[in-house]
């Protein structure tokens, strides 16, 4: 049950609680609420409440706070009135926006506070989530874009319109991919819209933070890059971006703005997979491993042999490409992981000599028919296979060796064959005999399965439920 009450002065609503608007006059991040909206403020959130005339609300659940200070620094209103003021006089190309910031210093918050303020004016926003932790607009793990065209309570409500899937909650192991992300989807919002504001991740400490933020700078060339600060944590970030030609502003965070515990942000992330799931359509897909593109794996990157002609009968797949020699076992093989990897690496010397025979212009073929390691191949196999040895050394292809249940539960990205993003889903099984990959699916709206061409193997594990369980090491399989 919600308690009425009146207020006069503008407040803070600290989540997990709503808010409805019976009489008077408030604005949340620049957009001005009807009478009878209801706003919901999620666990770990605060959303602030500007007084625009006396008001009765009715408020349920969650903390009502009445600070002594001002809601939004003026600095901010006064970068808000110089965005307005270059987007009249720009012609042409969209005026870009980047915000830097560590986390929970109002990044989203100024972004969705401009975003209704230029709509208001009558301009076409665009906003590129690459806050790949806490993704408000697409699910976690995405760097995701939308069109903003009428005011908006909350980013979480806006339709992602395009996606660029990275699988994990970090950009460390992936900042190269983060930035080809970003400048993709930045390509496609440019033909649209007035202006793009574009969120960012909180790193921005350490060698990683420093060359992901300036190289994002680099190869998107706003025309302002405005730094969030509490004091003067991104004091490097400044003294670097100082020689470039774009307006840079240092702004204060709001400071009613309090830190999110990691229990908050997974329950956010959680929050934000069950959010885009209910929008999507959920399938059950069959991809056949020999016509699908798998990315971010050593799986499906090689040619794949019958493991039986070298290995025990409990290996179920093998595989070899010039970066790996992939070894899947029916179980769990730790104990035999050194036979299996001398096996392997036999293999990998034998196959090198086959090839250095070759190129030497000697005869194989009895060489082929009496050696116990090839007598079960097919000749053409072997001359495939050697000639991945023809420029890498035996010793320079890593042993991967997995059990079969490794990618199950694994987060992927669906992707056609223009690399955009279908939707997204949750490996359940490899069936490595018939070479079929099921996949539970969340396809956008209107996407054919038969556009599906690439399977991006994320980091994250998920449940059956979206909720992360676990990850997967960076580098492996």
């Amino acid at each position: 049950m919600g308690k009425e009450i009146i207020v006069d002065r503008s407040f803070l609503l600290k989540g997990e609680g709503s808010l409805e608007l019976l009489d008077g006059a408030l604005e949340v991040f620049g957009y001005t609420l009807s009478l009878g909206d209801r706003v919901m403020v999620p666990r770990g959130k605060i959303f602030p409440f500007i007084v625009l005339e006396r008001a009765k609300v009715v408020v349920e659940g969650g903390k009502i706070i009445f600070p002594e200070h001002e809601l939004f620094p003026r600095e901010w209103f006064e970068v808000f009135d110089v965005i307005k003021k270059k987007l009249g006089e720009k012609r042409g190309k969209p005026f870009i926006v980047i915000l830097l910031g560590f986390v929970d210093v109002g990044k989203s918050s100024f972004i969705l506070y401009a975003s209704n303020l230029l709509v208001r004016e009558g301009f076409k926003v665009g906003i590129i989530d690459a806050d790949i932790g806490q993704s408000k607009i697409g699910p976690p793990g995405i760097i995701s874009g939308a069109i903003i065209v009428e005011g908006t309570l909350d980013l979480s409500n806006v339709q992602m319109e395009y996606g660029f899937f990275i699988g994990d909650k970090s950009p460390p192991g992936h900042l190269l991919q983060c930035i080809v992300g970003v400048r993709k989807i930045l390509d496609k919002l440019a033909e649209i819209c007035d202006v793009v504001l574009i969120d960012t991740t909180g790193l921005v400490f350490g060698g990683p933070g420093m060359a992901l933020k300036l190289s994002k700078v680099e190869i998107l060339n706003p025309d302002m890059v405005i730094i969030l600060e509490k004091g003067r944590e991104c004091e490097h970030f400044a003294k670097v971006l100082r020689g470039f030609n774009f307006n840079v502003f240092r702004l204060p965070s709001p400071r009613y703005l309090v830190g999110t515990s990691r229990t908050d942000r997974i329950f956010l992330r959680d929050i934000a997979f069950k959010r885009f799931i209910d929008r999507s359509k959920i399938v059950e897909l069959e991809l056949k491993l020999d016509d699908i593109s798998l990315h971010n794996t050593i799986l499906g990157s090689g040619i794949s042999f019958e493991p039986s002609n070298i290995f025990p009968n409990y290996v179920r797949w093998t595989e070899l490409s010039p970066n790996g020699f992939l070894v899947i076992t029916k179980r769990d093989a730790s104990s035999d992981v050194s036979e299996l990897k001398n096996i392997a690496r036999r293999f990998l010397v034998s196959l090198k000599s086959v090839n250095m025979a070759i190129r030497m212009g000697l005869d194989v073929e009895k060489k082929l028919k009496e050696s116990p390691i090839f007598s079960g191949f097919e000749r053409d196999t072997i001359l495939t296979l050697s000639n991945i040895l023809m420029r890498r050394k035996p010793d320079e292809i890593p042993i991967v060796i997995l059990p079969e249940n490794y990618y199950e539960n694994l987060y992927v990205g669906l992707v056609d064959g223009d690399g955009n993003l279908l939707g997204v889903g949750v490996l359940k099984n490899i069936d490595f005999k018939s070479k079929i990959i099921k996949v539970k699916a969340a396809l956008r709206a209107g996407i054919n399965v038969n556009e599906v061409k690439i399977l991006k193997v994320g980091y994250l594990r998920l449940n059956d439920d979206w909720e992360e369980v676990g990850r997967r090491k960076i580098g492996l399989g």
